[in-house]
């Protein structure tokens, strides 16, 4: 059986912060997660009770203990940049609300203003608020 060793007071208080208030959904999960461990939940009761797979909450408890905080957030991964900086998707978010019918036209417009050509596609998924 793997648990995490015992958490002091300032670690438990700083965790439920994370689960309860963190914006990212998976540093949420690990933050219950190593509660749950602590409270002597095995990893297929945790693994049951977050809906992943054990081999996940076994891995999540072994970064914890390695690192403790700083294995909590999802390492850096490889893949092509953003195109759009955040300030250029708060222009394309406010053309989606003044064109919502036409992405060719908010592409358009965008295009102008920032020099940038993005795909319609690109644009459903800014639209949507999936990640790029």
């Amino acid at each position: 059986m793997k648990y995490v060793s015992l958490l002091s007071k300032d670690e438990t208080a700083t965790l439920k912060d994370i689960m309860k208030n963190d914006i990212s959904s998976r540093m949420r999960s690990r933050a219950h997660c190593i509660l749950l461990s602590a409270k002597d939940f095995s990893i297929n009761e945790i693994s049951d009770i977050l809906e992943v797979n054990r081999r996940t909450v076994s891995s999540w408890i072994d970064s914890w203990e390695q690192s403790r905080f700083t294995g909590l957030p999802d390492k850096p991964r490889s893949g092509r940049p953003a195109k759009l900086t955040e300030q250029e998707k708060e222009i394309a978010k406010k053309l989606i609300g003044e064109h919502p019918q036409s992405l060719r036209t908010v592409a358009e417009k965008l295009a102008q203003k920032t020099g940038k050509d993005i795909s319609t596609k690109t644009l459903k998924r800014l639209a949507g608020g999936s990640p790029e």
